[in-house]
């Protein structure tokens, strides 16, 4: 069974979504094939290309101070690039992924990371920069419309949906009345298990991924003047997502865990 698999920025270590996937497809065996764009300004991802991966990349235009532009301006490049591969089946994630899904005439699996996905584009800012980010996306709207119809498009077309929370996977189902299975991002624990882990006792320390509002900064910073000591342990593994494939008819035997 040959499988492609498609994300903007796959084989790059940028953001956790990215993360997580190519952490999943280290503990899958199959016949895979990586899929994704050249990307060099967005992110500082040149910096930050994995060479152990073998990723065949469609070049685009970039435009970084201006996402929902690129994305219109490189859509039609993508969908080519997509419609020319062959394959049984295709995983893709993003909003990037939903011009693969569409583009793509086989079983696809589309991988749901954020609220983006609602077809609504969030807002944290506050005050004066809330003002602001209103007049950006109006300034954007039609190229965040294009965007929008191909991600609603992608999801009712999709095999399988999979979101990585179960709020994700109920937003989804709500908004666009879709079934929505979901596995909760992978983590890297042999990783973690390296590190030198304070004693019980001396764990006074919250970990909060990124600094921005988005991020929960702000809720971070609330739960740390009342929260008492707690162990935190999160373990997880994709054998739930092998047997929702399976049982689905999207994945035969032929791809196992590593």
């Amino acid at each position: 069974m040959k499988i492609i698999v498609f994300d903007k920025f796959i084989g790059y270590r940028i953001g956790g979504a990215q993360n997580s996937l190519q952490l999943l497809l280290k503990n899958l065996k199959g016949d895979f094939k990586f899929l994704g764009c050249d990307v060099k300004k967005a992110f500082s991802a040149e910096k930050y290309k994995l060479p152990e991966w073998e990723v065949e990349r469609v070049r685009i235009r970039e435009f970084p101070r201006w996402p929902y532009f690129e994305y219109w301006y490189n859509r039609k490049r993508v969908k080519k690039f997509i419609a020319s591969q062959k394959a049984d089946l295709l995983m893709a994630q993003g909003l990037w992924g939903a011009i693969a899904i569409n583009a793509f005439p086989g079983k696809s699996i589309y991988f749901i990371r954020d609220e983006y996905h609602f077809n609504k584009v969030p807002i944290y800012q506050r005050g004066f920069k809330k003002i602001l980010k209103k007049l950006y996306i109006l300034s954007q709207w039609i190229f965040i419309s294009r965007s929008f119809k191909d991600n609603a498009g992608a999801i009712k077309k999709a095999s399988i949906v999979m979101a990585n929370s179960g709020f994700m996977a109920q937003k989804i189902e709500s908004l666009f009345s879709k079934k929505t299975d979901f596995i909760y991002a992978l983590v890297d624990v042999a990783s973690l298990e390296k590190e030198t882990i304070p004693l019980p006792e001396e764990r006074e320390f919250i970990v909060s991924i990124g600094s921005e509002v988005i991020k929960g900064r702000d809720i971070v910073e609330k739960i740390s003047k009342i929260m008492p000591k707690h162990k935190l342990q999160n373990k997880t593994n994709c054998s739930s997502l092998l047997q929702l494939l399976r049982t689905n008819h999207i994945l035969p035997e032929g791809i196992i865990l590593r």
